[in-house]
């Protein structure tokens, strides 16, 4: 459950692709690079593992997702043996299903625990730390991934900013797409890749 997990947290909020599967075949035809960092760690991890295409395949034949035509074919082609040894457990029928809810939302067990911070200067020796102006916010929330973080970006009070987590550290440096509206940390045109329909 946490190997997809993962994989659609780091495709869907570090990228900011509403249509994951779509990013990933644009990933794949240029190449799959690994200059962006979040794309680095899919290609070690997921498409070294060969589950890339399980998870397109999912996505694609749930609905949740577009292709173009030529991905489209490999997928359907792909079947995923849900008992298979050595097969990662997921995604068909499994927790993925709701596509990230709980990363947009706080669950409502517990109050969602985020804050706004603004980071200081440091102080000379004799003084009190000053706030920076021009700096970035910071997004501090304590708990998991569930805390509804991504959704608190709407309110940011800057187009860029870095998000915390207390136990965990740096999530990462955040900026808002002038193009989508959705808020990522890789480049825009690599984050463009999975945002439209092709």
């Amino acid at each position: 459950m946490a190997y997809w997990t993962a994989l659609d947290h780091v495709l869907r909020y570090q990228l900011g692709w509403t249509f994951p599967a779509q990013g990933l075949a644009r990933w794949l035809d240029e190449g799959s690079p690994d200059d962006v960092l979040p794309l680095a760690l899919v290609r070690h991890v997921w498409l070294g593992d060969g589950a890339v295409p399980r998870y397109m395949a999912w996505r694609a034949q749930t609905g949740a997702d577009h292709l173009p035509s030529a991905w489209m074919d490999q997928t359907v082609e792909t079947a995923y043996e849900l008992k298979k040894e050595g097969e990662p457990v997921g995604p068909w029928g499994l927790h993925l299903e709701e596509f990230g809810k709980h990363v947009l939302a706080p669950s409502e067990e517990q109050p969602p625990k985020l804050t706004w911070l603004h980071p200081f200067e440091p102080p000379a020796p004799t003084q009190r730390p000053r706030l920076v102006g021009d700096s970035e916010p910071v997004l501090l929330f304590r708990g998991g991934l569930e805390t509804g973080w991504y959704r608190a970006l709407e309110y940011a009070p800057a187009s860029a900013v870095r998000v915390v987590s207390e136990e965990y550290g740096l999530v990462g440096r955040f900026h808002r797409s002038p193009a989508s509206g959705r808020w990522h940390t890789a480049p825009e045109e690599v984050h463009r890749w999975g945002v439209r329909p092709s």
